[in-house]
């Protein structure tokens, strides 16, 4: 399964996300069987799948192949209030009417 695995990254480095037709595609080059190498992937490695027909093969790689997270934008301060000390009270109208 190595193989397969190396093989994806010498195709797409810094990828981790592939199709079941590319694995299949690099398990046929490297020599090994592509439906034992898909089920491998899907069965015994646990890999999650993204979308569908697409496996994210982050844990099967080494930590140097992984791609570095850029950093997001982080929250400057945690939650605010949104509330107001101000009380608003209303003219006495007349005309009112209380039902």
């Amino acid at each position: 399964m190595n193989k397969v695995i190396e093989q994806l990254m010498k195709d797409k480095p810094g990828t981790t996300n592939f199709s079941a037709k590319v694995i299949k595609e690099a398990a046929k080059s490297v020599g090994k069987s592509p439906e034992s190498s898909y089920q491998s992937i899907l069965y015994t490695h646990n890999c999650p799948r993204v979308s569908h027909g697409v496996y994210n093969l982050e844990s099967m790689m080494p930590k140097s192949a992984v791609p570095k997270k850029t950093p997001s934008a982080e929250m400057i301060k945690g939650v605010s209030s949104v509330s107001y000390d101000e009380v608003f009270v209303p003219n006495y109208d007349p005309t009112f009417v209380l039902w």
